[in-house]
């Protein structure tokens, strides 16, 4: 994006929030979001005016514009595992394939990890359940 397109955003989130910015603190902010699609910039200010009560920080913005990229970002573990399940329930070992499609990378990454055949197999799914929950907090925190 360029520095015109990024002052857009910085104009609409000062306008929307009440807040000034210095030219030191714009170029700042410009060094940490010129590599970044406009678009994607764009949409994640809209989705934080809406949602956020008080100017968000970068980290937010940035935060936000990943979800703009990657829907899939803004489930919880708990969404994750429930389609999980209905992916073992609906599918089963023997159409693994099929059903893996059906999940997001993310969500699909951390069932391979574990061993889809391991998860329809045990009978301790409160364990398994915690197990994915773990896993898959840990990879979204890592992103």
């Amino acid at each position: 994006m360029d520095k015109i397109q990024f002052l857009k955003g910085m104009k609409y989130l000062g306008t929307m929030y009440d807040k000034s910015f210095t030219e030191e603190k714009i170029g700042l902010m410009y060094n940490l979001f010129e590599n970044d699609d406009y678009d994607v910039y764009k949409q994640a200010i809209k989705n934080l005016v809406i949602k956020e009560q008080y100017m968000p920080n970068i980290a937010k913005i940035k935060n936000e514009m990943l979800c703009v990229v990657s829907p899939e970002l803004r489930n919880t573990s708990t969404e994750e595992w429930n389609k999980v399940l209905n992916v073992v329930r609906n599918y089963g070992i023997y159409n693994q394939e099929e059903g893996l499609k059906t999940l997001n990378n993310l969500t699909k990454e951390v069932v391979e990890e574990m061993g889809f055949y391991l998860i329809c197999e045990s009978t301790e799914i409160t364990k398994k359940e915690k197990q994915f929950k773990e896993l898959f907090d840990e990879k979204i925190n890592s992103i």
